[in-house]
């Protein structure tokens, strides 16, 4: 049964590595990342699939930010490396945005997102939080994908 718990944590880890080289082969250089936790709308880091795919952006060498709602500046530096940015108004530094966790203050942004996405490229949501946006991300250029769509890794 253990093999099966530990065989579910690779795959995670490997689908998490996967997903941040597609990000790196879209050219994207400067990501802002959504979520710490590994569960929405709690504070628990352990087994978060954002920790080994920050690691690997920035292995990269792609900039990377964070927000989680749930960690301060202190607590994400000392897990992932990088500092935080703030929701929703810092998203108009990115390029990219990746939604890995949909806690409340995020999935309730709504509309407001669009007015600072104006150098957003690509939204990878894995939630699909936003979907109902999609077709003004098109409007604005932003190539949006849910996890497991079509093209999503590229």
């Amino acid at each position: 049964m253990l093999s099966i718990l530990a065989d579910t944590i690779a795959t995670d880890h490997e689908i998490n590595l996967l997903i941040a080289r597609s990000i790196v082969a879209r050219g994207l250089q400067n990501v802002g990342v959504l979520g710490l936790s590994y569960k929405a709308n709690l504070k628990v880091s352990i087994l978060s699939p954002t920790i080994s795919f920050v690691n690997e952006l920035i292995g990269h060498g792609i900039s990377v930010k964070l927000y989680d709602p749930f960690f301060d500046a202190k607590e994400v530096n000392e897990l992932v490396g990088v500092p935080i940015f703030d929701f929703p108004a810092g998203l108009s530094e990115f390029d990219s945005v990746v939604a890995i966790v949909d806690h409340d203050v995020c999935r309730e942004a709504g509309h407001k997102l669009l007015e600072y996405l104006g150098n957003c490229r690509f939204i990878l949501d894995n939630m699909g939080m936003w979907s109902g946006l999609a077709e003004e991300f098109a409007a604005l250029g932003i190539d949006y994908h849910i996890c497991g769509d079509a093209n999503w890794l590229g």
